[in-house]
């Protein structure tokens, strides 16, 4: 689906957002996951064969999008409500679930998801 589309829609993409939930009240009806965000292609490039390409699509598609379920149900389920600082006082504006998702998204998680290697952890434990 192209941002077009989706903004016509009212969700917003662009090259710094990596996913973008959709929440009706309390139900996460659906996940955008941007295949042209800047973490993916950085992590994409490093490869040059086409089965390498598609295995990258396929991690990050699904680490970006169980993650988010992950994250959005936990939260829900346990009541968090979220709340960021605004600048150096004690400012602080109360985040709603979507762009507190977007934003832990585009700020390393994202990256550390697709460089984590999970065999040399399971190594580790043997």
């Amino acid at each position: 689906m192209s941002w077009e589309t989706l903004s016509e829609n009212g969700v917003m993409m662009d090259f710094d957002i990596v996913m973008s939930p959709v929440l009706e009240k309390d139900v996460l009806e659906s996940i955008y996951v941007n295949m042209d965000c800047k973490v993916f292609l950085d992590y994409r490039s490093k490869y040059k064969s086409v089965e390498q390409i598609e295995l990258a699509k396929s991690k990050f598609i699904s680490s970006v999008y169980y993650h988010t379920l992950f994250l959005y149900t936990i939260s829900r389920q346990r009541g968090y409500e979220m709340i960021v600082r605004c600048g150096s006082d004690d400012n602080s504006e109360e985040l709603d679930m979507a762009k507190y998702m977007q934003d832990l998204f585009a700020n390393h998680y994202t990256e550390f998801l697709l460089n984590f290697d999970t065999s040399t952890l399971m190594d580790a434990f043997e």
